[in-house]
């Protein structure tokens, strides 16, 4: 589905696939309906009562987003392109790669949504200098290719199909006039499940401190059970709680593809994980440098001594091994040690005295006293 575009912004998904001609009416009020009562995605839906081919369903995906998508189930992937994404990203992100072109660098990889950027640029930060370009895939296959190629369970599109189609008693019609089920609100509610004696209920407290609903669960079948009445906004699974996590995480993608899913090595990673900081410091760095270089040129400055110094810090810091959130608060006093020399001509040779007044120059600004 090479060079289909949208043209004004993005249609939905139900008019796309009308507008195509590949599904009724009455077929996508049906999935409708039952995309309301199941959950899942829209798509899925259509997949999974064959009103509609993974072939068909890629190519109005690639439509709506306006991009190159992949057709899965009949394709074998070799296991060093599988290997170029670890196995945590690909199943808690639901990417797939699936081709490596090495004369443009190029990985090729699967995904539900080719426009979220927090995908790319996780992707990007594991690429290894790999250029990365995402394809849409049908929900239903990349589920399916990702179970098989990181999971090891063995199976293809049609028996995911045949597992996944409910029963055929009653129509979704003769349903449809009954109120659905309520689901409990839970606005920024986040479920953990860990096998930590202590830690969940200590985990819990400094969440709801700030603001957050926190449901602790100790087993995978206890959690398993718990979202089938509730919707979360993140989900944490400790990874020695049970191996076959993956079970949940694939049935929390079918339910509630927007909840976000970590898995953590034990309560003190979670609590104190760099990787939360990580994006959070290169975007510092990116500020206050061109904060301090329009300085610079304003001033007409032959060098920009304050990003020199920040650059020469950090790599002091990494070398001392600090954790990002220590060396956060060390970057920006680099950067801003001598910020009073824009704003007070006078001592400019006077470099203790330069410092001395940033110091209180950023006393003014509320900076913490640490910086």
């Amino acid at each position: 589905c090479k060079g289909l575009m949208v043209q004004t912004g993005k249609i939905r998904l139900d008019q796309i696939l009308q507008q195509e001609g590949l599904v009724t009416e009455a077929q996508i009020n049906e999935a409708l309906l039952r995309q309301k009562m199941q959950g899942g995605k829209f798509g899925s839906q259509l997949l999974y009562h064959r009103y509609i081919d993974e072939a068909g369903l890629v190519k109005a995906l690639c439509i709506q987003f306006g991009c190159d998508g992949v057709l899965l189930s009949n394709r074998e992937i070799p296991d060093n392109i599988i290997k170029m994404v670890p196995s945590k990203l690909a199943i808690t992100r639901q990417v797939l790669p699936f081709e490596y072109d090495p004369k443009t660098v190029t990985l090729k990889i699967a995904c539900g949504n080719p426009q979220d950027t927090n995908i790319l640029n996780e992707l990007d930060f594991i690429s290894q200098g790999k250029k990365i370009k995402l394809y849409v895939a049908a929900e239903l296959s990349l589920e399916t290719a990702i179970n098989r190629y990181y999971l090891g369970r063995d199976a293809d599109l049609n028996d995911k199909l045949l597992l996944e189609i409910p029963d055929l008693s009653p129509p979704v019609e003769a349903k449809a006039s009954r109120p659905l089920p309520a689901r409990v609100s839970s606005r920024k509610g986040i479920l953990l499940v860990t096998d930590e004696e202590y830690s969940g209920s200590l985990i819990g407290s400094i969440l709801e401190r700030d603001g957050y609903e926190v449901t602790v669960s100790n087993s995978l079948d206890e959690a398993s059970e718990i979202i089938t009445g509730q919707s979360f906004q993140a989900v944490f699974i400790k990874k020695s709680v049970d191996e076959a996590y993956g079970s949940l995480i694939d049935k929390l993608r079918r339910s509630s593809p927007r909840t976000e899913i970590r898995l953590f090595e034990s309560s003190a990673s979670l609590l104190i994980n760099d990787e939360a900081f990580s994006s959070v410091e290169e975007l510092l760095k990116k500020n206050l440098n061109l904060f301090i270089s329009l300085l610079s040129s304003k001033d007409n400055l032959p060098d920009n001594h304050s990003a020199t110094v920040g650059h020469y810090v950090e790599k002091l810091c990494r070398k001392l091994g600090l954790p990002v959130r220590d060396r956060l608060p060390i970057l920006t006093a680099a950067y801003m040690h001598d910020l009073a020399k824009y704003y007070y001509r006078e001592s400019q040779d006077d470099y203790r005295q330069i410092i001395g007044s940033s110091q209180k120059l950023l006393e003014s600004f509320e900076y913490s006293s640490q910086v």
